[in-house]
Formats: C-alpha cells, structure tokens, sequence
C-alpha cells in the first residue's frame, strides 16, 4: 500500500484492514462498502485522495497515523464525502483541503486537524455533522450551508487560526400575509457580524430587527434610534438573541468571522423586573456553529426556570424546549428567571 497510486479503491471486506507506511499513497475514489479501514499513513510526506469517499453504512473509515500524517483532499472537480457509515481520526492525523474545486461533506463525521489551504473551499451541506477534536486552519473558505430542510453544524475543540473566510448560512422564510408571519429568533455564531448583513433593501424586500427588553417588555427596533445604546453597538453580542422578520425567504444571509468555541457567561446580567409586564424572561442566543443541547447537566443555572423557549415560524407560536433538548445552530431561545 505504502507508495502505490491507485485509480479507485475499494474495500469490500468484512474485516478490517490496517495499512500503513510513510511513502506517499495516492487514490482516486475511496468506497468503503463494508468492513473497516484503518488507513494508517503516517510521515511528513502528503498522502493523496482526488476523487470522492463514500462510506456505507455499517463501514467505517479510520485517519489513524501513527505519527504526524497529513491527507490532502486534492481533487480536479467537487469532491464529495457521502454515505451512512463512519468516518475518524486520531490525534495524529489532519485532513488538508487544497485545491479551489472544493470538499462537500454530506454526511456526520468527527476527524481531529483540519487545514484549508488558501483559495480551496470546504461546505458542510445542510444535513452534515463535522467535529474537529484539534485545530482549524484556514485560510480558504470554510461554508457552514443551509436550506429549507436544516442548516449543517460543526463542532470545533480545538484553535481557529488563519485569513480564510468562515461563513454560516441561515435560511429563513418569509412573507408578510398575517402579523405573526415571517418571524425568527436569531442569534450569531461568529465573532463581531454586523446586524447590517442582516438588513434588506428594495420594494416587496423589507425586514424587522428587534433586540428584547425584559424590564419594561419592549421589542426595541434596529431601526430606531435607542437600538445601538440599549445594544452597546451595531454588532450581534454573542450569547444574545434577536427577533426578525422578512418580506421574503431569505436564502443568502450568512453570519461571517471566526467561530465561537468559547463559553459565554451572562453573571448577574440577566434581569428581573418586578413590574414588567413579561418580569423575568431574557432573550438569549445560542452562540456556537452548532445546536446546542440545552439544560443537560453542562449549565450552570441559577435561578433560571429549566424550560426554554424558541419561536416556531412554521406554528407561529412559542415551542418548548425542555432538559436534553435541542436549540438549533444561530437560534435565539427565552429563559425566565425568577429574581
């Protein structure tokens, strides 16, 4: 294995196989249709694959080098990493992302380091999972996609380094035909998005943005001229949601920056107003590129009631969201406190 170039490889075995080596291997299109590959690759020298990998479901697909080991995604056209089976990596291993035709993921997977090289691209479609247990580096374009059916998610462990572009869709529908219509929670999983990218201009394309204030039960508009000072800016604060509402479906709003991997506390800031009229209820954000289990023993609550609540624009209605359930990526979500 060790040196060869191959034009497809298939591992159509119910066993498992464990190569490895340092001189550099090179495959075109990787299937895995059963059995498990350990591809153990491992030295300074680029292992290659330039066509797609598919690993079935029941199959499972191993970066396990036993040493420093880079395996660059280098293909001539889009590169697409599909089926229902598994896909990890060891601490050793990082997946480089080089050439501009681009890497799709479609499918869940967890590797550990991860480099996009510059003017490559990798998506993440709408129903991926990709968790990095290491580091980030890019200095391409890393694309977080959405659509009508969901919005992909990511989850990183480890550092975000280098000049790239990391962007996050949000599909959101729209239309005006009732009051209630239209509306989403929104919250940002990037650091310093301006609200403006969140704005829409021209006739038939108009839009609401509202921060929420608990102490006297107030949608405070962007537009208006308070917002930047009850805000403390023109920017998402992260952590913090926000209400919106639009004329149209929108397909293209992308939040861009570096990804939120931090926690974000919010000590005594979260107000109790005896005499509002909605006393106790803050609206927050989930601040991550990912979904994010609520109350599932990971907080530290105090004094907060331990059901949230999201807006469901497909119900026009507040849908609970109670212990162990999900808070979609880039969703705003109310909690009450109680003093």
């Amino acid at each position: 294995f060790s040196g060869r170039t191959y034009a497809d490889f298939e591992l159509d075995y119910n066993g498992t196989i464990s190569p490895d080596g340092t001189n550099a291997v090179s495959i075109n299109n990787l299937t895995i249709t059963q059995g498990t590959l350990n591809f153990n690759m491992a030295g300074t020298t680029e292992h290659f694959i330039k066509g797609n990998i598919n690993v079935n479901s029941g199959a499972t697909l191993n970066f396990n080098p036993t040493s420093a080991g880079t395996v660059s995604l280098n293909g001539a056209s889009l590169q697409i990493i599909s089926g229902e089976g598994t896909i990890s990596a060891n601490n050793f291993s990082t997946i480089q992302v080089n050439y501009t035709n681009g890497v799709q993921l479609n499918k869940t997977a967890s590797l550990y380091h991860m480099t996009v090289s510059s003017n490559a691209i990798f998506e993440l479609s709408p129903t991926a999972a990709l968790t990095l247990g290491g580091d980030l580096t890019n200095n391409g374009t890393f694309s977080v996609q959405s659509d009508a059916t969901g919005t992909g998610s990511f989850i990183l462990n480890g550092s975000y380094s280098g000049s790239g572009t990391f962007e996050i869709e949000r599909y959101m529908t729209g239309g005006w035909s009732s009051w209630d219509a239209g509306w989403h929670f929104l919250s940002s999983p990037v650091q310093n998005q301006a609200i403006s990218n969140f704005t829409t201009t021209g006739t038939g394309n108009d839009y609401d943005f509202y921060g929420w204030r608990e102490s006297d039960g107030m949608w405070i508009n962007y537009k208006g001229n308070d917002f930047s000072t009850w805000n403390g800016g023109t920017n998402f604060v992260v952590g913090r949601g926000y209400m919106v509402s639009y004329q149209q479906t929108q397909s293209n709003k992308k939040f861009i920056g570096a990804p939120n991997n931090s926690n974000v506390s919010f000590n005594n800031t979260l107000s109790y107003t005896e005499s509002s009229s909605f006393k106790g209820w803050n609206l927050l954000g989930n601040p991550f590129p990912s979904a994010l289990k609520w109350n599932d023993g990971n907080w530290s609550l105090n004094n907060v009631a331990g059901t949230a609540k999201i807006w469901n624009s497909g119900n026009k209605s507040y849908s609970d969201i109670a212990a162990n359930e999900i808070i979609p990526i880039a969703q705003g979500f109310m909690v009450q406190v109680n003093n």
